[in-house]
């Protein structure tokens, strides 16, 4: 069959549908090309392939040699992660049990297919305040070292220290306190203070150890949290693709009723969690039981009809289809139209209507009452679009 642009998808919807069902037979030669080259440009090129390896009709399509050079790529990358993972997990067995895996590290070994199909940047680790000292000192008896563009003085607030490096390794560690940064209004809510957190794990075996995950349902609220509020353009869609494995998985039950006492006083976390779950219902991605997406519309503040319409279609204009920004509408101008709409407010209405003003002069910008920069701005509008 002859593929033509009319009759391809520009959007990764119809893909992801399909490996939610579990169905990795899904011709990839029915999205375009552009798109198939965005989602292995974010690290989606492994999970992709695996179409390629389940449909034999592709074999002798061109997105094979592609798909597969991602493929293999991934399985280095990941290979390379993994293996330290386990080199420390066997260095102090004793410090082990009391690692919790994050993020990449945790989703692709415990809810993916294979563990090298979620790329990962680096290895993230949260241990008490006690037991940070132990894991560095560990990380550099392994030949890691601290290494940033930032000063020392930068990480003295965050909820991690400087990331950790390994040369020859070329893999990345982060040693984590606690969740979230205490300048993040998610820090303030209970469901991600270090009590919580630490009474909320689940314990598996991993290639003969025993590894320590957040529990299903805080892995949830935590992942949906993490991905809202870095709003990371490029690689946002992978963190989707996370919840969709955490909602789907079959292992843990999902405790709903456990996440609706926490989001009781966490209106930030429940507006995140509503705006991902209602973008999956509205796209038939996932299966929520009955009356679960009303709950916890119950919990949220500030998201009104037309604001979460609006970020639906940021999340599929540029995650699902990764359409480029430009200078007028910026990477920076949809980020501060994504954290003004899901700011909690009880006048949903005002986040919409501070959109102007929030993007003449932009909140994180310290220099956004300058007149100097207000010009450079203005000549730069100027100068591309004469």
């Amino acid at each position: 069959m002859n593929y033509t642009k009319k009759q391809q998808t520009l959007s990764l919807l119809p893909y992801i549908k399909s490996i939610q069902k579990k169905d990795y037979s899904y011709d990839l030669n029915n999205i375009h090309s552009d798109t198939i080259n965005y989602a292995i440009h974010v690290g989606l090129g492994s999970l992709l392939n695996v179409s390629i390896k389940s449909n034999p009709s592709l074999y002798d399509s061109n997105l094979q040699s592609v798909l597969l050079g991602a493929d293999l790529t991934a399985q280095v990358l990941n290979g390379s992660n993994i293996t330290a993972l386990l080199e420390i997990l066997h260095a102090d067995t004793e410090l082990a049990k009391n690692i919790i895996l994050l993020k990449g590290i945790s989703t692709s070994i415990w809810l993916y297919p294979k563990p090298y199909m979620r790329i990962m940047g680096d290895i993230d680790l949260l241990v008490s305040d006690e037991d940070q000292p132990k894991l560095e000192k560990l990380c550099t008896e392994l030949g890691y070292s601290q290494k940033s563009d930032e000063p020392s003085s930068f990480y003295e607030n965050l909820h991690h220290s400087m990331p950790f490096y390994h040369p020859k390794k070329n893999v990345w560690i982060e040693v984590h306190t606690s969740l979230f940064p205490t300048s993040s209004p998610l820090s303030k809510e209970n469901i991600f203070i270090k009590a919580n957190t630490k009474t909320h794990t689940l314990h598996r075996e991993f290639e003969g150890y025993d590894v320590v995950h957040l529990d299903i349902s805080l892995q949830l609220v935590y992942t949906c949290a993490h991905w809202a509020q870095e709003h990371n353009w490029s690689k946002g869609i992978i963190r989707i693709i996370d919840i969709l494995f955490i909602i789907n998985n079959t292992e843990k039950i999902i405790n709903w009723e456990k996440i609706f006492i926490w989001l009781d006083d966490s209106p930030v976390s429940a507006n995140y969690l509503y705006l991902i779950l209602s973008f999956f219902h509205k796209n038939e991605l996932v299966n929520l039981p009955d009356g679960i997406l009303n709950k916890v519309k119950e919990y949220t503040n500030g998201l009104n009809n037309f604001n979460l319409r609006l970020l639906h279609y940021l999340i599929e204009r540029y995650l699902f289809k990764g359409r480029a920004f430009g200078k007028r509408f910026s990477i920076n101008n949809a980020t501060i139209i994504w954290n003004a709409l899901l700011e909690p407010t009880n006048y949903p209405v005002f986040n919409l209507l501070s959109l102007p003003w929030k993007i003449i002069f932009p909140p994180q910008n310290p220099r956004r009452y300058s007149i100097s920069f207000q010009i450079s701005r203005i000549k730069h509008l100027l100068f591309t679009y004469k």
